[in-house]
Order: C-alpha cells, then structure tokens, then sequence
C-alpha cells in the first residue's frame, strides 16, 4: 500500500469518502484551507458526488489533497482493498476480469501477478503482444554495439556493404539508418 492509498483509507474512516456495493467511489466532505490570518483548515460536508475521474487508459483516479499534499489513487485498487479487507502486496496487481478499467465492483476484481495479468488480456481479452524492442527481441539479429557501428558507417559505404559486414539485407541496414529499428539506440 503506499502513501497515497493509506491517506485514502484514512478519509475513508473519517466519511470523507464512501464506496458503494457497484465499486463508485463518492466524496461527502471537502477540506476547506485555513487563512493565514489563522483560521484552521476544516471539513465542509456536501451533497455526495462521484469522485472518480477516468484518466486517458481508461483507469479511474481520485484525486483528494490532506491540506500539505495532492494525492491520487486508482479507484480499482482501493475498492479491492476494501472489499478484501487486506493490502495488496507490492508484487501484485488488481485485475479486472471482464477487461472493463472503468468497471471496479467487486467481483470484477482480482488480485494477480503481473505475467497473469498480462496472460489474461492476450488470451481472455485478445490485447496484442507489444514486440519486444532491440536486443530484448528473441529475434533480432544485431546487438546495440552494432547498430552504433552501422550508423556511424553510414555515409562511408554502401547499405549494401554494411549488411555483408553485418550479415543483414540492405532493408535492415536503412531501417536501422533511418531509426525505423533501433529507435531508442542514439
């Protein structure tokens, strides 16, 4: 659990936030900042409202500030705190079964590894394996050191000639020239 979450929980037992039976989170209280003329920050009760907010990838996030400090917390993972009673040990992860990122109730989600989740959205979810880049790919016939090396030939001989040395085509040697491959290599 880290810091975020922990101050989460806390305003959790204080009201300041509730979690219904469908996985919403709603906010009831907000923090209202004191003045420097000495007047103490305080807590001002409102009607509830939701206070998920779905970012970009689809995951809700609360966002809440304790009066020194903003934090933010995937919705997903405090609902699964809350249901299960337990932490989420920092070798795991929250899934959500039905693949649905804005779908946090309950028995949507459960807790797995990272190579389960991953396993889940290729097999369950059809997601696409991302191919791994550079030497990391199982495939690739070059290493970083060589990719260097033919970049810095280029110009002096032929794509051609590169690739003998190498033992690529002429298509490998430009790809790699023009960072269409090895992109992340200087």
């Amino acid at each position: 659990m880290n810091e975020a979450e922990q101050a989460f929980l806390a305003f959790l037992s204080i009201g300041v936030f509730s979690i219904d039976k469908q996985g919403r989170v709603w906010k009831h209280r907000r923090l209202i900042a004191g003045s420097q003329v000495g007047t103490p920050p305080y807590w001002k009760n409102q009607e509830a409202q939701r206070a998920e907010r779905s970012r970009s990838d689809g995951y809700p996030t609360v966002m809440f500030s304790d009066g020194r400090k903003r934090h933010k917390v995937f919705a997903h993972r405090v609902v699964w705190m809350l249901t299960a009673q337990a932490d989420i040990p920092p070798a795991m992860q929250v899934n959500h079964k039905n693949g649905n990122r804005e779908d946090a109730h309950p028995s949507n989600l459960e807790m797995v590894t990272a190579s389960e989740n991953t396993r889940h959205g290729i097999r369950v979810l059809g997601r696409k394996v991302k191919p791994r880049s550079g030497e990391a790919n199982e495939a690739s016939k070059l290493t970083a050191e060589q990719v260097v090396k033919i970049r810095a030939l280029s110009g002096r001989m032929s794509q051609s000639k590169i690739g003998e040395m190498f033992g690529v085509r002429q298509a490998t040697v430009s790809s790699v020239i023009l960072r269409k491959s090895w992109a992340h290599i200087a």
